[in-house]
């Protein structure tokens, strides 16, 4: 019988069901920083991406093995109108609601079901609740954390109970699941370190820190390999500030000394895409306000190319 073939978009189901679920997370950091104009448009991220499913690649139509649950609270079912005056989701929820929504929802609909998750975020924070709602799923496993950022995000000063992007690893490594779960940061930049993160770094034995100066491309590839290896349960974010800003301009941070180009980034993926022990990978900063399209097309063909790697699309 001949092979059928369809979009990317016409295979992926919205009844949350299948192996590998995708959840959005289209909220913002309510910060001083991130009213700066420069940096707004983070939150439009996950929206504009799915505007991309259908100009790349057809696959086989196949069914029930990839779905959507949507995003973690959607906004427009959040507004309420009162004496003509909106209403909006800063009103209604404090941003670490969401997070701890997005904890549960990832749980409740994703981990406990025993499935993988592909985690679209605006903003890095959400490694945090992702991690919790694995641990929560799989409460005697080890767990590796493994991030691609030139930032360490391990900063001291996040307020008691609350997260922010600047110590969001910090938060993290400082409430692991257990003593043997492990976090590794590749491609952090030297000039990026404070150094209160260098004292921080000295007191957290859990957290590994590779420099982007000391790996090149064969060399990172290795290291990925090793972990994933070693580990039953990785758990993989990458933010695109670490991309390199002439193959990702939609970003907030132009990065342009690092590893990770469109072709390194496609074998990156590729690669976690074919390993069974990566139970999630998350994806954040991509801002459509700094540049759409071409970042747009770039970020849907990693998914295909995490997907195929998974389920041999083509």
């Amino acid at each position: 019988m001949e092979t059928e073939y369809v979009n990317l978009g016409d295979i992926i189901a919205k009844n949350g069901e299948g192996e590998t679920i995708i959840i959005n997370f289209p909220h913002e950091e309510p910060s001083e920083r991130a009213n700066y104009p420069e940096r707004k448009g983070r939150e439009l991220g996950p929206a504009c991406l799915n505007r991309f499913f259908s100009l790349i690649a057809k696959v086989q139509n196949k069914q029930g093995k990839i779905s959507t649950i949507g995003d973690v609270l959607r906004p427009k079912q959040n507004i309420h109108v009162k004496r003509r005056k909106y209403y909006t989701l800063k009103t209604l929820f404090s941003f670490e609601e969401l997070l701890d929504l997005a904890r549960q929802t990832i749980f409740d609909r994703i981990f406990s079901l025993g499935k993988s998750c592909l985690f679209i975020s605006s903003i890095f924070e959400t490694i945090f609740p992702l991690y919790q709602a694995f641990g929560l799923a799989n409460p005697n496993t080890q767990t590796t954390v493994l991030i691609f950022s030139p930032f360490a995000h391990l900063q001291s000063h996040y307020d008691i109970g609350h997260i922010r992007n600047e110590s969001a690893v910090r938060k993290l490594a400082e409430n692991l699941n257990s003593n043997k779960d492990t976090i590794h940061i590749l491609g952090v930049h030297k000039s990026r370190l404070f150094e209160s993160e260098v004292e921080t770094l000295d007191k957290l034995s859990n957290v590994h820190l590779t420099f982007d100066e000391d790996l090149n491309q064969e060399l990172v590839i290795q290291s990925v390999r090793k972990i994933i290896n070693e580990s039953d349960n990785v758990l993989v974010a990458f933010s695109f500030c670490a991309a390199e800003s002439s193959s990702f301009k939609g970003c907030n941070h132009p990065n342009f000394s690092s590893l990770w180009n469109s072709r390194s980034m496609l074998s990156l993926v590729q690669l976690l895409g074919s390993s069974p022990n990566v139970k999630s990978l998350q994806f954040s900063d991509y801002n459509p306000r700094q540049e759409d399209y071409a970042s747009g097309i770039l970020f849907s063909n990693l998914l295909f190319a995490f997907l195929n790697e998974k389920y041999q699309l083509l």
